[in-house]
């Protein structure tokens, strides 16, 4: 089954009248919610991953109560829950069930943790990965770190909140990620062909609105309006038929722009990093560095030094190597 299916049925099951804003959280939560559904489901969650769990829901809740005004008073498990109760009118969850998941002696449904992180504010991508260590293996996740995880996930707005070591680390991945996919799809030599320059003008019109309508078609969906749903999704396909050379010349040095873009924002972010005294796992910077060199097949000559030769460049990667 599709994961857009298994999303909408999961909801479904959670709760039919979980509030509209819920939703829209979800839309962005499919893996996190698949992977938690499947391994619970099938009894596959390890000790390991359910203490973890345990302990996200119970950070970010004193993490949420600390940030609350004092003359409120909402320090204590009964306070949060009237905030559970407030988001979630519905939620059957009550402060004694609270304490025994925070305390490891009951587990987390998936209702629960959609219902707690909605109170908190956050995704429930937000709530499963501790993105003070960005790097960090994911325990639900584990082949994906936590920077992995959330980018997968979590859409772009989420991002301002994150600590200062969390945006450096989805700046640095996110760069990476669209400087590899840029190398893919384009030739390193001579005009994007007619097809290729069909996409990039269709890709850069159904940008403007592709979100907006993806999120509306999905809410649609979920209430099972069918005509409406229908409706969005036909007003976000762009039809080109044509593109002149002249176009497909502007767009080749849109495209070569950007992949130059990519990577020196991807080698600033770096600098950065490494100024800071983070580190980037071994892998990533492998990943970078062939990157670098399949952008640079585009644009230099055989008798020309790679900038990955350059001291500064080698003093960058040095920098961040664990």
């Amino acid at each position: 089954m599709p994961q857009q299916a298994v999303l909408v049925k999961l909801t479904q099951e959670c709760q039919k009248n979980i509030p509209i804003a819920v939703k829209m959280t979800l839309y962005v939560d499919t893996l996190v919610i698949f992977t938690y559904y499947e391994k619970m489901n099938n009894d596959k969650l390890t000790e390991s991953q359910e203490r973890y769990i345990s302990s996200r829901i119970r950070e970010e809740r004193e993490d949420w109560q600390e940030r609350q005004p004092h003359e409120k008073g909402q320090r204590k498990r009964s306070d949060f829950i009237k905030q559970v109760h407030s988001a979630c009118p519905t939620s059957a969850l009550k402060a004694n069930s609270l304490e025994n998941i925070e305390n490891g002696r009951a587990r987390v449904k998936l209702q629960d943790a959609i219902e707690i992180s909605y109170a908190l504010g956050i995704s429930l991508t937000e709530l499963i990965t501790d993105m003070s260590h960005p790097f960090s293996s994911n325990p639900m996740i584990p082949e994906k770190t936590n920077v992995e995880v959330f980018l997968d996930q979590t859409s772009e707005d989420r991002m301002l909140s994150a600590d200062w070591q969390a945006a450096y680390a989805m700046k640095f991945l996110n760069s990476l990620t669209q400087l590899e996919e840029l190398i893919k799809k384009y030739p390193a030599h001579g005009l994007i062909n007619e097809s290729l320059a069909k996409d990039v003008k269709k890709t850069l019109l159904k940008n403007e609105i592709s979100r907006k309508n993806q999120l509306r078609i999905y809410i649609a969906e979920l209430e099972g309006n069918k005509e409406t749903a229908e409706k969005l999704r036909k007003e976000s396909e762009i039809n080109v038929q044509h593109t002149s050379i002249k176009e497909r010349n502007e767009l080749t040095r849109q495209v070569n722009a950007q992949i130059e873009r990519s990577k020196y924002v991807m080698l600033d972010t770096l600098y950065d990093m490494g100024f800071y005294g983070m580190t980037v796992p071994n892998h990533l910077l492998s990943r970078a560095k062939k990157a670098i060199q399949q952008s640079e097949s585009r644009n230099i000559s055989p008798h020309e030094n790679s900038i990955l030769d350059e001291i500064d460049t080698q003093t960058i990667f040095l920098s961040v190597s664990e």
